[in-house]
């Protein structure tokens, strides 16, 4: 790191005294150092303002799409769906077939002195009110108080099997009549170490009414216990057990196939694969930008020439056929990228709130990257992503330039102080008065052979030549030009070449 600060040494006079204060590189005063503190100050504020930004910049390069948000309902239909601590209720299918079973049933346990939140998911419903104007009413099944709230919170006090019923009150009758119902298991304590539920759609999760899909469990596993079973609720009151199932779907709609999982303790857990499921009503017309592409090329999928079903918001299901989530938009554009090479059949449903509508299919095949033999991911420009680095790489420069001008400040000031000491020393050293002779020093007359008396002599008479009288050095005497000086004193020197 260089130096900011440096002491200037100087004489200890008293016109340099003020010289020895430290002064900032490239400053002649107080007033000028704090004012490139303050630019320095502001040029690092800013630096580092612009570093974050281009950060930022090739951080959100690398940002994804986030997933589609799960469906939360109760079965394939427009239903109604009971929630509790936002964990939707699935559609029983009673072994018994009983026309007056429960509608719902809850796939997880939940536990004794927990609390427990419930509230009515009516998204799926054609026309649905705002539960804030209707009146509710929630018997927890457990015999204690009813809750009148729109979210009501219930703890359970004793495990078991609890039918939870939700009633709403209806003004024309004045009557509470019977709104949705769900059974919910309650256990002590929690499981440690439950098991590993995965589940996905080995065929297209868009389909017509009667179409097949086939599901996968395979890489679910017991954490503790012996070998896991498997439990699959197909969301039309149908369910099916094994690790790999197919099922035929009867019924439009969309929603969720459930796949649980225990262990031989009863330890549960449960994975979800969407699917949408339409009644075709009138064909859909997709169109992609193209139909071959490398890896890592973006495919543009277009179902827009599809004439949507009348007065009902309408939605496009898209499976890309890769594994990928199914995904649902509003907009009937969407962009899709494969990451590895192969052929691939995408399905496409366009459907209205009723289930109604059309499912497209078409092939696309994915080429593996040139110059290379991996299918890894090969994207377009980022210019996103280029212009970050690209910022960085100002950046860098700016700051080598930056430091490489400090450098040569400091350079230059060092010279300026060392030229200001080399000048004050030769001040210093001009005003210094002339060294005099010693009282002994033969050259100008003095020692102890200069007079008659061999001695110094007390009179004016007998003072040898050089001799002080009265605290003055006398003067000395002129000699001729040509005059030698005597033999037993040495030849006097040219002081004038000395001083």
């Amino acid at each position: 790191m260089w130096p900011m600060w440096e002491s200037v040494r100087a004489e200890p006079t008293a016109d340099a005294a003020t010289d020895s204060a430290p002064r900032l590189h490239g400053s002649d005063g107080p007033d000028d150092a704090h004012g490139v503190r303050r630019l320095s100050a502001l040029g690092s504020s800013l630096l580092v303002a612009a570093l974050l930004a281009a950060s930022l910049m090739v951080a959100l390069s690398f940002t994804r799409a986030p997933a589609a948000t799960p469906i939360c309902a109760c079965g394939l239909g427009n239903t109604v769906t009971m929630v509790a601590n936002n964990a939707p209720a699935l559609a029983y299918a009673p072994p018994n077939a009983a026309t007056d079973a429960p509608a719902g049933i809850f796939a997880l346990d939940y536990f004794t002195k927990k609390p427990v939140t419930f509230y009515e998911d009516l998204s799926r419903a054609p026309s649905a009110p705002d539960p804030n104007s209707v009146k509710w009413q929630w018997n927890f099944g457990d015999g204690s108080p009813m809750s009148y709230q729109v979210k009501p919170t219930h703890t359970y006090a004793a495990p078991g099997t609890y039918t939870v019923v939700v009633s709403v009150y209806e003004p024309v009758s004045g009557q509470w009549g019977l709104f949705d119902n769900a059974i919910m298991h309650i256990i002590a304590t929690p499981f440690s170490n439950p098991p590993v539920a995965k589940a996905h759609a080995t065929t297209s999760a868009v389909i017509g009414v009667g179409g097949k899909i086939s599901f996968d469990a395979t890489g679910s596993h017991a954490v503790e216990g012996s070998a896991a079973t498997y439990q699959w609720n197909f969301g039309d009151n149908s369910v099916a057990s094994g690790t790999k199932v197919t099922h035929q779907f009867n019924q439009a709609g969309r929603g969720f196939v459930t796949m649980t999982v225990t262990d031989s303790r009863g330890a549960k857990a449960i994975a979800q694969v969407s699917v949408v499921i339409v009644e075709s009503t009138q064909p859909a017309k997709v169109t992609v930008s193209q139909t071959s592409g490398a890896v890592g090329s973006q495919f543009m999928f277009d179902a827009s020439q599809t004439q949507p079903p009348a007065d009902q918001p309408v939605a496009v299901a898209w499976d890309f056929g890769d594994g990928s989530p199914l995904t649902t938009t509003s907009q009937p554009i969407v962009g899709h990228i494969y990451h590895q090479p192969g052929t691939y059949t995408v399905s496409v449903g366009v459907y209205g709130q009723l289930g109604d509508g059309d499912v497209a299919t078409l092939t696309v095949h994915v080429l593996a990257a040139s110059g290379s033999g991996s299918a890894e991911q090969v994207s377009g420009p980022n210019w996103l992503l280029i212009g970050g680095v690209a910022l960085l790489i100002i950046l860098a420069l700016g700051g080598l330039a930056f430091w490489l001008n400090q450098r040569q400040r400091a350079a230059a000031e060092r010279q300026r102080r060392a030229q200001i000491e080399l000048a004050r020393a030769r001040r210093v050293n001009a005003g210094q008065p002339r060294r005099r002779a010693p009282n002994d020093d033969p050259r100008y007359g003095g020692g102890s052979g200069g007079g008659s008396g061999g001695g110094s002599g007390s009179s004016r008479a007998g003072a040898p030549s050089g001799a002080r009288v009265q605290g003055r050095p006398t003067t000395r005497q002129p000699q001729p030009p040509n005059a030698r000086p005597p033999a037993n004193q040495p030849r006097r020197r040219d002081d004038s070449r000395d001083w």
